[in-house]
């Protein structure tokens, strides 16, 4: 009985190990997608920053040539 008991605890345990593993790499597997979605985003917004400076110049320059145009 003793024996029997201990080797449902062994096999449960084993069980309980084997399922952590598997909920680890799942996490470690959306850690990674979650990191490069990250990525992803953080270049994109880089890029939308440099597009808005791109722009911002444009129109102090626009708005330059107005003015000048306006006072001549």
């Amino acid at each position: 009985e003793v024996l029997e008991d201990e080797g449902m605890v062994t096999l449960e345990e084993t069980s309980l190990t084997d399922r952590d593993t598997r909920l680890q790499e799942e996490i470690d597997r959306i850690d990674a997608q979650i990191e490069q979605y990250r990525d992803l985003l953080l270049a994109r917004f880089s890029a939308l920053e440099q597009a808005v400076s791109a722009v911002n110049s444009i129109l102090q320059s626009l708005q330059a040539q107005a003015d000048a145009a306006a006072n001549s």
